[in-house]
């Protein structure tokens, strides 16, 4: 394929272009507008038309029955369902976190998929100065705008806290004070130091009794993120004094034992406080509203400088994959040695619906820590909510290994372009010869190559991942940049359709089309509908009889005793389903295993003394040295998952039990209310009717009771995952954990507290066989049960509450209506007879464009979408006004 060239305009009557033309045309830059959206349903729909014409069929009727509302109470309340209807459903949003490696394009790939440089470098060198950048949609902005809402969140006081002390951590494990905090293991020793790292010894000072220790990379990495941490909230860019002071007592021997914590714990107060002040804002959160693309790098240059205080970061801005329902989470790299930040990014994750892994193209296959993370992202959100994407494809090779690396392919076209390139290295040295045209044969080569060894290498993994069920996407995120870049003088080797980004970005247009196409549709089909029956309550009276009567009278007094008995009954129901985790030989079982693990794991064989001592201090979970990657919460919860497993696999029919339990009551109310309404003497209209608007409610009810169905086993689900995952120090174990560790630390040292640190934590946890009725100083086998019950109860209650809210209200709308079907004293009144007839006539239009509205939804290609909405240069669609007679086949073919 050949680089496109803009040779003229944009069109700007595309509807399926992924934004809208620009004025300004520059040659040689790849213009996404004429890339079509994928054959979709939801973009086969005009939503704008549509949108406007739902609008003005409601209004059509809205505007001309409010000057009869006092009239009829039936006339009022179809004015009130007409006003919610003609609000067509929110788009929903799909959250789309994306993680990776630092500095391997995770921001670049969100950027290239935009067509903006929304987002700039995670950090640099320093992984503490990443923060989770969401990226979302903007309600009215114009697909091409080049201006976003910026809010930053702060870290508040307590969490502010735990950072400084994390990074003093960071500090005194490279520059660890005075030779009594020596004796202490501050850290590993050189049997136990981080081999993946090169070590470099640490320059001698006279106040670093360990000079000549070594340290691995991610240590002094650490220590110089921590100073860099000090000196942000000491301000010592712009306070020579306050950075010689700081200076002075990072190095000081007795820093340790200094009340240096209590000291910058309130320097960091008052200097939030100043930057609160600066950005005009008493509270945790900053907000800027409407800044350039420009002004944009200068805000994300301020964060940076102020790194230590910000927890996340929101922009909001226009773009059509943003529209229509997708927003990005671009989370830190892994590796971060923050547990703080590692509890915010695991936040972030579990509140995404997708993820993207996004992995260097040249190490995927031999990154042990790409896999980690991967079936981390398929255990949490399933294999068809994962996507793997291999970023710097066009890396794969470069000019200088080509010849050798194609030579070992014993397949077509390697075969015809090792021979090719052979040729050329042979006539390389004839004077003959022209050199731009062995040049351009070189580059032709190297550009077939590539092409040829992504494919290669895509089709490999693609084939390894098909077996766990992952879709995969080779791209290449900076050439892509390069040619949507009007100033780029490189000429990269792949186009913009071979670096991969367009086919992504088709993909992603397909993620949120299903629930936002269903979500019209239902409001198309079932709730226009609904809001136009409560016409019949309007133009159809009925006379009622005795029976009819009585039914009316008990179902006032039914609802109410329903609502009460329904609440008692679902709280009854969640405190006798949810089971308890132990019997007595799983708890002596699952306290056996720990021991086990304690005696056969936590040893020297395994774990070196001072690495233990080092895992302790960090919560379990080292966040580098020679045991990064393991994680003693973890090692805990292994002895116990397949006792976790066994109850969520019992409770998994009780969710089902709970959710037909509460919603029997219901369905006999309703089958009851049917019955009543059949054995009166009334009119069969005035039966017809009645039956009608109750079978509607009993389908809302029903769809209501589906809805909490799904729900409680979605919740079940998971809070199995919240309990059977231990990956930072917020998760149930770790919490539990981290009193007992500092405990353990307070053993007496020397020779045996390796025996006395693990005796200790196994003390502190487990019951004594000898004298079982010892108070233990954390129970944690019985802590994680009534944690894990607790937190089932309380998430089971959100959809029951759920249900019966909207079952009272099916069952009183109904109640309500019921009544208004009878004649009474306004029916035979001149204003109610003309209120009545021009009702009549205006659900005639009303229904025929429904009818076509609901026709386009079946066959959209029948009403192509035609040119798109225009829009106000604030994103805002021209209001307009459809008056009456005009229909919408006319309407969808202008």
């Amino acid at each position: 394929m050949t680089r496109p060239t803009d040779t003229e305009p944009p069109n700007e009557q595309a509807h399926h272009g992924t934004t809208h033309a620009r004025k300004r045309k520059f040659k040689d830059t790849y213009d996404p507008s004429k890339e079509d959206f994928p054959d979709d349903p939801w973009y086969a729909l005009d939503h704008d038309r549509i949108t406007t014409t739902v609008r003005n069929m409601c209004d059509n009727l809205i505007i001309p029955l409010q000057r009869h509302e006092s009239v009829d109470q039936g006339i009022k309340d179809l004015v009130k369902a007409l006003q919610a209807a003609k609000q067509l459903p929110r788009i929903k949003n799909l959250r789309l976190a994306s993680l990776g490696e630092q500095g391997k394009g995770k921001s670049s790939l969100i950027n290239a998929v935009l067509d903006r440089k929304l987002l700039g470098a995670s950090g640099g060198s320093v992984a503490e100065t990443a923060f989770a950048t969401t990226v979302l949609y903007k309600e009215g902005a114009d697909d091409h705008t080049r201006r976003s809402d910026v809010k930053i969140q702060f870290w508040d006081a307590e969490e502010t806290g735990v950072r400084i002390k994390e990074q003093i951590d960071r500090w005194t494990a490279v520059y660890p004070g005075s030779t009594s905090d020596q004796l202490q293991d501050s850290g590993e020793d050189d049997a136990a130091s981080d081999t993946s790292d090169h070590e470099t010894p640490i320059k001698d000072d006279p106040d670093n009794l360990q000079g000549r220790k070594v340290a691995s990379k991610t240590l002094q990495r650490g220590a110089a993120t921590a100073k860099d941490f000090f000196g942000v909230i000491f301000n010592t860019k712009e306070d020579e004094t306050a950075k010689r002071w700081l200076d002075e007592i990072l190095h000081s021997p007795s820093f340790r034992n200094s009340d240096f914590y209590q000291v910058c714990h309130e320097r960091a107060r008052k200097r939030l406080l100043e930057i609160s002040s600066q950005a005009d804002t008493h509270t945790s959160l900053s907000e800027h509203k409407d800044i350039s693309d420009k002004d944009l790098t200068r805000v994300r240059i301020l964060i940076k400088q102020i790194w230590p205080f910000v927890k996340s970061v929101t922009i909001a801005t226009g773009h059509v994959l943003l529209r229509n329902g997708l927003s990005f989470i671009d989370l830190p790299g892994y590796g971060d040695t923050s547990q703080l930040r590692e509890t915010v990014i695991n936040d972030f994750r579990r509140k995404a619906d997708c993820e993207i892994v996004v992995a260097p193209f040249s190490r995927l296959q031999t990154s042990t820590v790409q896999e980690r993370y991967l079936g981390r992202s398929i255990r949490r959100n399933g294999a068809n909510k994962t996507f793997l994407v291999m970023n710097r494809s066009d890396e794969l090779l470069n000019e200088n290994d080509v010849g050798e690396m194609i030579s070992q392919m014993k397949e077509e076209p390697f075969l015809s372009l090792t021979a090719r390139l052979t040729y050329i290295e042979s006539i390389n040295d004839d004077d003959d010869q022209d050199e731009d045209e062995i040049k351009n044969s070189l580059d032709q080569i190297m550009k077939e190559a590539t092409i040829a060894y992504i494919e290669r290498e895509t089709r490999l993994v693609q084939t390894q991942m098909a077996q766990k069920g992952v879709k995969v996407f080779a791209v290449s995120a900076l050439s892509y940049l390069l040619l949507t870049n009007r100033l780029w003088r490189q000429v990269p080797v792949l186009t913009a359709e071979e670096s991969g980004i367009p086919a992504f970005r088709q993909f992603l247009y397909s993620l949120p089309a299903e629930s936002n196409h269903r979500s019209y549709r239902d409001h198309i089909f079932h709730a226009l509908p609904a809001a136009r029956k409560r016409a019949t309550t309007v133009l159809d009276k009925h006379i009622e009889d005795k029976g009819y009567a009585r039914m009316r009278k008990d179902l006032e007094i039914q609802i109410p005793v329903l609502e009460e008995q329904l609440r008692g009954l679902g709280a009854r129901q969640i405190e006798m389903l949810v089971a308890k985790l132990w019997c007595q030989s799983g708890l002596e079982a699952a306290t056996s295993g720990i021991r086990l693990l304690a005696r056969q794991e936590w040893i020297h064989a395994r774990i070196h003394h001072s690495g233990f001592a080092k895992m302790l201090r960090e919560n379990g979970i080292p966040v580098d040295g020679k045991f990064c990657g393991r994680n003693l919460n973890d090692d805990i919860l292994g002895t116990l998952k397949g006792y976790i497993k066994q109850w969520h696999n019992k409770m998994q029919p009780r969710a089902e039990q709970l959710s037909r339990r509460l919603y029997r009551p219901v369905q006999d109310l309703f089958t009851g209310i049917e019955r009543s309404i059949n054995r009166t003497s009334a009119h069969p209209a005035l039966k017809r009717d009645a039956i009608e608007a109750l079978t509607d409610a009993s389908d809302e009810t029903r769809t209501a009771y589906d809805i909490m169905a799904l729900e409680l086993g979605k919740s079940l689900r998971e809070n199995y995952l919240w309990f059977t995952t231990e990956i930072d120090i917020y998760c149930p174990i770790a919490r539990e954990m981290n009193p007992v560790y500092n405990q353990a630390l307070g053993v007496v040292g020397g020779r045996g507290s390796y025996d006395r640190q693990r005796n200790k934590i196994l003390e502190s946890i487990l019951p004594n066989a000898e004298n079982p009725d010892t108070e233990l100083f954390c129970p944690l086998i019985k802590n994680l049960e009534m944690q894990l019950m607790s937190r089932q109860k309380d998430v089971w209650k959100v959809p029951c509450d759920t249900f019966i809210t909207e079952a009272i209200a099916q069952l009183n709308d109904f109640s309500h209506i019921a009544e208004q079907l009878l004649m009474d004293d306004a029916y035979a009144t001149e204003q109610h007879k003309e209120a009545r007839k021009e009702l009549t006539r205006l659900l005639v239009d009303f229904d025929k464009r429904l009818k076509d509205l609901q026709d386009h939804f079946t066959h959209p290609a029948e009403h192509p979408p035609g040119k798109k909405a225009k829009r106000k240069d604030g994103g805002e669609e021209l209001a307009l006004f459809y008056p009456m007679g005009i229909d919408l086949p006319s309407l969808l073919e202008e």
